[in-house]
């Protein structure tokens, strides 16, 4: 949380120091804070990267952020000073270079993403192969209970000489122009479903969703198999600083 805000608060800074500059000088305020925001992000967001190699290779050498502020080897003391070793910090010959947690991590988020591609794909199943299409106009938008629902554009069409009222989930629509009463969609649909029918392009674009999830999920299993390997043989290798192995 301090991180997160310290990120925001910087950014407001580099903005503000933006939009004076371009008050002094008569330019865009607007623009010059938008600009002084995204370069104070961007500063963040190399300094996070940079402290998470340095804290990888801190991991991989087993040596301690604190034990680097405080001074390797350098005993500190006082009446409220807690121990010199951080608590879950891998130990130099005596923790495994690769944790449980994190091949837990990434074995998690193959099945959630392999999950996520399978529920789209057995979703999608009413809309392989062909479909008809149709121009819609849009009659109103619903919000659901309260506002709290997912926004839905009521929309009316003609199919075989039938005028067909459906639902179509507002965040399939690409256009803005359309949420307004009166605006006009082109709508897909199976051709013995018209109730069913989506702003055209939906399949298409669920296909690619369902490969994006089957990437994630086989690199994320990738990840934990590496993982896995990873902590398999420094388990049986000796560990680092010259210890010998723990047995298993």
């Amino acid at each position: 949380m301090r991180f997160l805000v310290g990120m925001f608060a910087f950014a407001g800074a580099a903005g503000g120091a933006g939009a004076l500059g371009a008050a002094v000088t008569q330019g865009s305020v607007e623009d010059a804070f938008f600009d002084g925001a995204m370069v104070g992000l961007a500063a963040v967001a190399v300094w996070a990267i940079y402290a998470v190699l340095v804290l990888g290779v801190l991991w991989v050498m087993g040596l301690g952020p604190d034990e680097v502020v405080s001074g390797a080897g350098r005993r500190r003391s006082g009446r409220h000073v807690g121990s010199p070793e951080m608590p879950g910090w891998r130990r130099r010959g005596h923790d495994p270079l690769v944790p449980v947690s994190l091949i837990a991590v990434f074995a998690v988020l193959g099945v959630v993403f392999a999950g996520v591609s399978l529920w789209t794909w057995h979703a999608e199943e009413p809309f392989r192969g062909d479909m008809a299409t149709a121009h819609a106009e849009v009659l109103a938008w619903d919000d659901g209970w309260l506002g709290l629902g997912d926004r839905e554009l009521v929309v009316r069409f003609v199919d075989a000489g039938t005028a067909v009222t459906a639902r179509v989930r507002a965040e399939d629509v690409v256009e803005e122009a359309v949420f307004a009463p009166g605006g006009h969609l082109t709508v897909e649909y199976p051709p013995d479903a018209p109730h069913q029918a989506r702003p055209a392009g939906t399949a298409e674009t669920r296909a690619e969703d369902v490969g994006l999830a089957l990437w994630a999920a086989g690199v994320s299993s990738l990840l934990a198999l590496v993982s896995a390997l990873g902590r398999l043989i420094g388990r049986r290798g000796p560990q680092p600083g010259g210890a010998p192995a723990a047995a298993t």
